[in-house]
């Protein structure tokens, strides 16, 4: 059987060297592993951010497309469509502010992306 402590390299034995290796390689290891966890963090939390921002996109949207039907219904129920009154007046002003509205949301998500 060969003893360990007995042969060297460059006045080193194989034990010391065995020594130094697994010394330097712990604390690596740990750096690689380290590394990896942040960058799939990092990766998981850029995908929830965007997973996120998408369906605040689509509330906004859908809130937006609410919001101008239930106007043009209030329009109508009250009378402001029918052919007496000026009926596109009113109708006209909320679909171009819907519209305005609507730009906004694609040109944030336009940024975004």
């Amino acid at each position: 059987m060969v003893d360990l402590n007995k042969r060297s390299f460059f006045n080193f034995t194989l034990k010391d060297i065995l020594t130094i290796i697994s010394s330097v390689a712990i604390p690596i290891a740990l750096a690689i592993y380290t590394a990896i966890g942040s960058q799939q963090q990092k990766a998981q939390a850029e995908k929830k951010q965007k997973f996120d921002f998408e369906q605040l996109t689509q509330l906004r949207q859908q809130t937006l497309y609410d919001e101008f039907l239930n106007n043009i219904y209030k329009l109508d129920k009250d009378g402001y469509l029918n052919d007496t009154k000026n009926p596109w007046a009113f109708a006209n002003a909320y679909y171009r502010a819907a519209h305005r509205q609507w730009d906004t949301i694609l040109v944030d998500v336009e940024q975004r992306i």
